[in-house]
């Protein structure tokens, strides 16, 4: 077994492994929180709240009335959500960053949330929390590039259409995504929450439209900062390609489309995609955010597609087996990081084992924030790291690593595996 002063040895030198983020949400203008609201109406803490009774955030921009407002709301029920890993992890980033060591009350909230508005305004205040929690690289959204203040810390990903995203009572989904992006530039993808689908300037009325539509997106793409193509798979993929006879008979049904056609719709584009990317030769990566219900197409789409780089972000700890099993059998498939909701520590440590057991480390990363803001970053980093840890101690304490192999293996999944396949260097 290892000794304290080893596990300590091993816990300080994982500290200074630097970490690329491969999923981060972070805004090139407002990289830090402006107040206690933009840390509270992180993805994951809002949802513990809402499971406690909490009211959902408004979509409030700059208004400090409106974000002060829901704040007050939501802060006598973080008591109710104490003992979950979101609240660990806001503890931790109180903690850290701002010294705060009390509960959040009705009385000293808003001495918090002053503390958060001074440090924001602060332009060097973001760098030095990325700089602390030693993450170097991150992978955020082109629509949320801003200006470019923040290009030389990002890598950026281009998620623009959803082709294969589930919408209920919608069936043409992957057609409308074209229309919506055929003439335009890239742009963000259209908002989940949005009940009325945003009109498209142009309408794809045939075969001749669906091509003459992804060839604009294909060279925009192509064209773009973008280094990785982010897609969601919410629908189950076909398993074969449709027919052009398929497709066209299916665009004629389209205002009476159903599963079948949602179907060749999803398979048609995809594949027509995948193809005319496949045809540039680029180096441009395509990272596929997927759930159960995809995996089984997984192996025959990327082995139909071998010169193109699949980056599967997994949203369930069963996809995560899944996708180890498959992996080692198609090379062009490898993992992208882990993240929120399955950072939390039994989930972690079970796909961190099944990563390290199955695949080489070159074929996965192990870290992906999510977070809109560089303090959660920061707080989900640390955690990681911790969990990384204590996963790594138990491979040594088995015999399977000593402290030098697993300081390079972390390195490796942490860093330099994700930040090779962000600039399109071959596996």
């Amino acid at each position: 077994m290892s000794s304290p002063r080893a596990h300590i040895d091993l816990q300080t030198r994982l500290e200074e492994v630097p970490l690329f983020d491969d999923s981060a949400c972070l805004h090139g203008s407002t990289l830090s929180a402006r107040g206690l609201h933009d840390l509270l109406s992180d993805s994951v803490m809002v949802s513990a709240l809402r499971s406690a009774g909490a009211p959902r955030p408004r979509r409030v921009g700059d208004d400090r009335e409106q974000s002060k407002s829901w704040v007050e709301s939501v802060v006598p029920i973080l008591s109710r959500i104490h003992g979950t890993i979101a609240a660990w992890n806001l503890r931790t980033l109180l903690s850290d960053l701002y010294d705060w060591e009390e509960p959040l009350t009705t009385s000293n909230w808003l001495e918090l949330d002053d503390l958060i508005g001074q440090r924001s305004r602060d332009p060097d205040w973001p760098r030095t929390v990325l700089q602390r929690a030693r993450i170097h690289r991150l992978a955020t959204p082109l629509h949320l590039r801003g200006l470019g203040q923040a290009d030389d810390l990002f890598t950026y990903t281009l998620r623009w259409a959803e082709f294969a995203r589930a919408r209920a009572g919608e069936f043409d989904t992957a057609v409308y995504e074209l229309e919506r992006t055929w003439g335009r530039e890239p742009e963000g993808p259209c908002p989940r929450e949005s009940e009325v689908r945003p009109p498209t300037y142009r309408v794809i009325r045939s075969l001749d439209d669906v091509h003459a539509a992804l060839d604009h997106f294909v060279g925009s793409v192509l064209q773009s900062r973008a280094t990785v193509l982010r897609l969601e798979v919410s629908n189950p993929l076909a398993s074969t390609i449709p027919t052009t006879a398929e497709m066209t008979a299916a665009l004629a049904r389209r205002e009476s489309a159903g599963v079948h056609e949602r179907d060749v719709f999803t398979a048609y584009v995809l594949n027509s995609l995948f193809d005319a990317l496949a045809s540039r030769g680029n180096e441009l990566a395509i990272q596929i955010r997927l759930g159960m219900e995809a995996v089984p197409s997984m192996a025959s789409w990327t082995r139909r597609h071998p010169h193109l780089r699949f980056h599967a972000q997994v949203t369930d700890a069963a996809s995560n087996s899944a996708l180890c099993a498959l992996a080692p059998e198609v090379p062009n498939l490898n993992l992208a990081g882990i993240t929120p909701p399955l950072i939390h520590p039994g989930c972690l440590q079970s796909m961190l084992a099944e990563r390290f057991d199955l695949l080489p480390t070159a074929r996965f990363s192990a870290f992906g924030s999510e977070a809109a803001c560089v303090e959660w970053a920061h707080a989900r980093a640390v955690f990681v790291r911790n969990e990384q840890g204590r996963f790594l101690e138990q491979r040594i304490q088995q015999g399977q690593y000593d402290i030098d192999q697993a300081l390079t293996l972390a390195r490796e999944v942490l860093f330099e595996s994700p930040q090779a396949r962000s600039r399109g260097i071959a596996d």
